[in-house]
């Protein structure tokens, strides 16, 4: 995995590593990839992520995984973004020669302190859901629609004619469909 690592060739000699499994599972919008193995390199599951998103974004093909395991055709490792670290949760590990007893107080510390991440993750997600409401009430002058999907190469129709002013939900869906053409 050494083309899935940042190279930390001071402390680390032995790039491999066994991974039992990897799975993408889609979970809603999303897509959760998990990933069971022993032990992992330095930000190893990070650039597997990043590759993944490059395979999915279609820049690059699905075979580049393949290649870059093979170290011998590709002694150096390409130049590819880590993923964003921020999406990415160590979900649990597991010791066969550790059983973890943890206190009570320690759980109880635990427990507080995930509430008070949810809780204030929910306040977020409020106030975020209310900024994106009040925005169904904004307008838009059309002759800056019009320049903006003009950019976008999705000009206006010629003639288009109506109110001075565009409800933001309509512009909004004029505007992603110029940035998905």
């Amino acid at each position: 995995f050494r083309n899935f690592c940042k190279l930390d060739v001071v402390r680390v000699s032995n790039f491999r590593r066994d991974v039992y499994a990897a799975t993408l599972i889609e979970d809603g919008d999303a897509l959760r990839f998990e990933v069971h193995g022993q032990a992992f390199l330095w930000h190893m599951v990070r650039c597997l992520v990043a590759v993944l998103e490059l395979v999915g974004d279609g820049r690059e093909s699905p075979d580049v995984v393949d290649a870059l395991l093979d170290v011998d055709a590709r002694p150096r490792r390409p130049q590819y973004l880590l993923a964003d670290e921020r999406p990415l949760v160590l979900h649990d590990c597991a010791f066969e020669t550790l059983e973890a007893l943890p206190t009570p107080d320690a759980l109880l510390n635990l427990h507080q302190h995930l509430a008070a991440l949810r809780h204030k993750a929910r306040v977020e997600l409020a106030k975020s859901a209310n900024a994106l409401a009040k925005l169904e009430n904004f307008t838009v002058r059309r002759r800056d629609l019009a320049a903006r999907l003009e950019i976008a190469g999705a000009a206006a129709e010629e003639g288009e004619t109506g109110p001075e002013a565009v409800p933001w939900p309509a512009a909004r869906a004029l505007l992603l469909a110029a940035t998905e053409a």
